[in-house]
């Protein structure tokens, strides 16, 4: 279709150029006259050109130029790719729409923020959850409407790897967990969780199993003074009870230690630091290297002599 439109471009143009030099050769005037059809013909394109230039300006005001030939082909291009167009941005309103009520359905909060962090859109659950209002947010940095400190500096160091956890500004009680997410060009999508319920809970347990762990440590304290306060009597001991004794001391024992873990499990959890101070046998390990020492080597009084100082050291 276009290179018929061109053809025949060309041919109203040859049509043109055969006018002008008949008229010419009819009043003996050739050159003017040729000249004056081209003048014409140059003239209605750049009339044309006019045309467009001033639709392009305004596309929606107007409708798209009515012409013919070579024009008529460029208008109906042009038409083309505006229904594109359209077609395009009505697919890309749908899904924004899509996305926009999905994310309004979210319990969680979500924020989409631009390239200076500014509020470019939220949904219902950031105005309930992080105190913003909707639309008067949008376009207002979001570290200036909630100003918690942590968050500021989790923004600023630009490392998104992991998440935030934190108390909300002005309510101690609740607890948010915030992940950003970057996307676009130096866009970034905040999420934002409610944990205050699973943080109480976890405190809850935690609280509980310190508290058990404290109560079950007196009991066990008595009952182990009186196993070891019935060993030491072992004369008067009968024979019978020994045995049941031993296992007794070995479970109280045993759930010394349980005990002992779980108040070390709750420490941690609470985020305090636990040093363990252990005494460490060193005479033993030494004596225990110099044993190996004698069987790599087949043993003997070479060994003393190759291995003087770990042998002296380890007695």
């Amino acid at each position: 279709m276009r290179d018929v439109s061109w053809a025949q471009e060309l041919w109203r143009f040859v049509f043109v150029l055969g006018v002008g030099l008949l008229v010419g050769l009819l009043v003996d005037q050739v050159y003017p006259a040729v000249l004056l059809f081209v003048a014409a013909y140059v003239i209605r394109h750049l009339y044309n050109i006019q045309r467009l230039i001033r639709w392009l300006d305004a596309p929606a005001a107007t409708e798209l130029p009515a012409n013919f030939g070579l024009w008529s082909e460029i208008y109906a291009c042009i038409s083309r790719l505006l229904k594109i167009h359209a077609d395009c941005e009505q697919r890309l309103n749908a899904l924004l729409a899509q996305f926009q009520s999905t994310a309004a359905a979210l319990p969680d909060a979500v924020v989409a923020l631009g390239p200076g962090d500014e509020i470019q859109w939220m949904n219902d659950a950031a105005e309930r959850l992080l105190g913003l209002r909707v639309p008067g947010d949008y376009g207002r940095p979001l570290a200036n409407l909630f100003r918690a400190p942590e968050f500021q500096h989790y923004l600023a160091a630009r490392e998104f790897s992991h998440a935030l956890e934190l108390a909300a500004p002005g309510q101690e009680q609740k607890r948010l967990l915030l992940r950003a997410v970057p996307y676009g060009d130096r866009q970034l999508l905040v999420i934002v969780q409610d944990t205050t319920e699973r943080y109480r809970v976890e405190r809850i347990r935690r609280d509980f199993v310190a508290n058990v762990s404290h109560e079950l440590r007196t009991p066990l304290t008595v009952i182990s003074g009186f196993i070891e306060n019935m060993h030491a009597d072992g004369d008067r001991c009968p024979e019978a009870w020994r045995r049941p004794l031993e296992l007794i001391a070995g479970q109280a024992d045993r759930m010394q230690h349980i005990v002992e873990d779980l108040l070390l499990l709750a420490r941690l959890e609470g985020g305090e630091k636990v040093l363990r101070h252990e005494l460490v046998d060193v005479a033993g390990m030494l004596e225990v290297a110099a044993e190996e020492a004698r069987l790599l080597t087949g043993g003997g009084g070479a060994d003393r002599a190759r291995y003087p100082v770990v042998v002296a050291a380890g007695r």
